[in-house]
């Protein structure tokens, strides 16, 4: 009897635990069992959370990134997020995403580690206020410089919206693009 009652417990137990799938493997599936939870076990995304100033074309952009757990599609993702303000060089906010729900299509949302084998660079997926702007976001903090963050874009004009919906043309993408890069300090 005992041994029924042990066999129906582990039977259970394994059952109803979900999958975890390290965050460092995400990139890895093709698609994510349901159920699963991708889950930050070893502490990657901490290296990001916290307050960040940098400067780029003479605009001052401040980014607010906390890790955060999302359900999708029956799985749970842990995920950083990003919120930010950028002023320009008299001190005023040309755009506020940090007043938002969490749940708007502004705020950055993290995707996935590029798999180069550092776990250094983190793949958000990035929309802009404007018509155009949208694409993924690449930020890199190395070990050796932990106060240092380097961000881009790839700037993917339709990401968000077919093009045809920019009827007076593209807005102009306020984040660096192509080669260029904003270096940001943690505050």
């Amino acid at each position: 009897m005992k041994y029924k009652l042990l066999l129906l417990i582990f039977t259970i137990t394994t059952c109803c635990t979900a999958q975890i799938i390290p965050i460092e493997e995400h990139g890895t599936y093709e698609e994510i069992p349901d159920g699963a939870y991708v889950k930050d076990v070893s502490g990657l995304l901490n290296k990001f959370i916290g307050t960040w100033e940098g400067y780029y074309e003479n605009k001052k952009f401040i980014l607010f990134s906390d890790v955060s757990t999302i359900s999708f599609s029956n799985s749970e993702f842990d995920l950083l997020k990003i919120t930010y303000q950028i002023e320009d060089e008299n001190g005023n906010i040309i755009i506020d995403t940090t007043t938002p729900s969490t749940e708007d299509v502004y705020v950055i949302e993290g995707m996935y580690f590029q798999d180069d084998g550092t776990f250094e660079s983190y793949v958000l997926h990035y929309i802009g206020y404007g018509c155009g702007q949208g694409g993924n976001m690449y930020i890199w903090v190395k070990e050796d410089t932990p106060d240092e963050m380097i961000l881009n874009v790839y700037h993917d004009p339709g990401y968000y919206m077919p093009l045809d919906g920019c009827p007076n043309g593209l807005d102009e993408i306020l984040f660096p693009t192509g080669d260029e890069i904003m270096t940001l300090t943690k505050q």
